[in-house]
């Protein structure tokens, strides 16, 4: 069958946009954003050198701001679950990533062989042939769909607590107020 652009680009952009809507209902799920009691709950602030420095390197050093004086203990505990909760996106773009390798695998190998496109001539007993020569398109496809529609979508749209159901945010909430009484 060959490789089409056209597949490769349905491909990309109906599970991208899939990929998307999966990665913000997971983050809804299982991302607890527990609320701060009061606005002033870090006394004193510094600035820590981001891990990732500065792509758009101008000679100065990329900076992030973090509490290092806390108001009170429950409003640290209040922090650090926050920030324990923002490690979760990691796992949640693993799976992403693992799903979409699967479904470029599925769409651009498996189905042209289950369909017999692939199949033909000489090389029909080399089927690791065929997986080497889809390598490159189910690599491409994975990476599009997993990750460049999904942040393209992210930084276009706006944030998904303003349009999203808003049945995965109360449930975010509610077990936000859950969490709560173990922190005191």
């Amino acid at each position: 069958m060959g490789f089409q652009f056209k597949e490769f680009i349905k491909f990309s952009a109906l599970c991208g946009f899939i990929f998307y809507f999966l990665m913000i209902t997971l983050e809804a799920l299982f991302v607890i954003k527990v609320p701060h009691e009061d606005k002033g709950w870090c006394v004193k602030y510094v600035e820590v050198e981001n891990i990732f420095g500065n792509p758009f390197d101008d000679g100065k050093k990329a900076v992030v701001k973090e509490c290092a004086e806390f108001k009170n203990v429950f409003e640290k505990r209040v922090d650090e679950t926050n920030k324990k909760m923002e490690g979760r996106k990691i796992y949640i773009k693993l799976v992403i990533t693992v799903l979409g390798i699967l479904a470029a695998f599925a769409y651009f190998h498996l189905l042209p062989i289950w369909k017999g496109h692939h199949v033909t001539g000489i090389f029909r007993h080399m089927k690791l042939l065929h997986l080497l020569t889809d390598l490159p398109i189910i690599s491409a496809s994975a990476f599009t769909s997993a990750f460049f529609i999904p942040m393209i979508l992210s930084s276009s749209l706006p944030p998904p607590e303003i349009w999203f159901l808003q049945v995965f945010y109360d449930y975010n909430y509610e077990q936000a107020q859950q969490i709560i009484p173990f922190l005191r």
